[in-house]
């Protein structure tokens, strides 16, 4: 068989982009009703939640040395049809336990899923040789906004969680199976899974870049565990308006990453990611402090702006670092950066404990500084 297009595999690879946002946007607007009919306290739901983290990290330590045994595209295709079964399971827990197995597997599944499907996007955008990185991304904020019309509508319908995921993730399972052809072809290297560590340790040069990406990263897990909590019950806002505020997040996300890649050529990544910190910090702290409906929705909205291109930054920046190879360098910074993305959310419910929701929230406008300070540790 003739290996796939340039555009082929570019749709491709936005298409298993696309999946990943539908999935767990789906998943993630339903966390209020899940809570409310497992009566779960912010805490217990922190660390029930924490099952994600989990299965995320101890799979995608893995993901240089599978990559390099079977190669990115099976391993895509292979994790994505497991993310997509997977994403049913939270649906039918009983107790915080079963939740917290269910969140495992789809947490190991996802996280394996994306350093895959990133080594397919670092490939294809070294084939186009200008960055496009931060357009995958874009796909996959324009999958989240799909993703959480689709599940507000279907809760407004008072359609069961359980019903709701197992038609949404057998139907992404099909849109796997027919796109996976025209993923890049990876021939398997047995003699570099032989030399790859199992555990992948970052060079001491993508330290920074891991921590900015683990910060980053922070912010969009937060705001698709809590955002739709911090609406219906802090607010006050209906079930159908607490869907809002992963969609305003996931929309400027996309808006942003999709002209990301514009931004980044004209004026480099650091300046890029100095922007994006800002923007991050500066509209939360203000829609928190106003602390209505629309401000709120707007300050959620901005972290999506600013978040936007800073993660599809890192990993370009990842892959060209010297010292690893370009798969090994992604998975090590896409670690710490998920950890961010899945840890975090429990400890803002640990912290929302202690102190209350808003309080755990302006932890993500803190991290956006964190990003403002150091960015030129990024490469241009």
């Amino acid at each position: 068989m003739n290996p796939p297009s340039l555009f082929a595999s570019r749709m491709a690879i936005n298409i298993f982009f696309a999946v990943t946002g539908i999935a767990f946007a789906n998943w993630v607007v339903r966390i209020p009703d899940v809570k409310a009919s497992l009566q779960m306290s912010p805490e217990v739901l922190g660390l029930a939640l924490l099952g994600a983290a989990i299965g995320s990290l101890c799979s995608m330590v893995f993901g240089g040395y599978l990559m390099a045994r079977f190669g990115s595209k099976t391993v895509t295709t292979v994790s994505a049809i497991l993310t997509c079964l997977s994403v049913i399971l939270p649906g039918f827990a009983g107790n915080a336990w079963t939740l917290f197995g269910a969140l495992f597997f789809y947490g190991a599944f996802n996280g394996m899923m994306d350093v895959s499907m990133n080594d397919q996007a670092a490939l294809n955008e070294k084939q186009h040789g200008k960055s496009i990185m931060s357009s995958f991304h874009g796909v996959f904020s324009l999958g989240g906004v799909i993703g959480s019309l689709i599940g507000g509508w279907l809760s407004k319908e008072q359609v069961p969680v359980g019903e709701h995921l197992m038609y949404v993730g057998l139907a992404l399972v099909v849109v796997v199976a027919v796109t996976s052809r025209f993923l890049i072809p990876t021939p398997p290297h047995p003699e570099e899974a032989h030399n790859e560590p199992v555990f992948i340790r970052p060079a001491p040069s993508l330290w920074i870049i891991g921590i900015m990406a683990f910060c980053v990263m922070l912010g969009e897990g937060g705001m698709a565990d809590w955002s739709s909590v911090y609406l219906r019950e802090n607010i006050g806002a209906t079930e159908s308006q607490g869907a809002f505020g992963y969609a305003a997040f996931s929309g400027l996300m996309m808006v942003g990453r999709f002209l990301g890649d514009g931004f980044i050529n004209r004026f480099g990544a650091p300046r890029v990611v100095a922007w994006g910190g800002a923007i991050m910090a500066l509209g939360l702290f203000v829609g928190l402090g106003i602390n209505t409906l629309p401000a709120v929705i707007l300050g959620f909205a901005c972290v999506g702006l600013g978040c936007s291109a800073l993660f599809p930054c890192f990993l370009s920046s990842a892959s060209r670092n010297p010292d690893m190879r370009p798969a090994s360098a992604i998975t090590a910074v896409a670690t710490m950066a998920y950890f961010g993305f899945l840890a975090g959310p429990p400890v803002l419910g640990l912290v929302a404990g202690q102190l209350g929701l808003k309080m755990a929230l302006f932890i993500i406008a803190a991290a956006g500084l964190f990003i403002l300070f150091n960015h030129r540790k990024v490469q241009a």
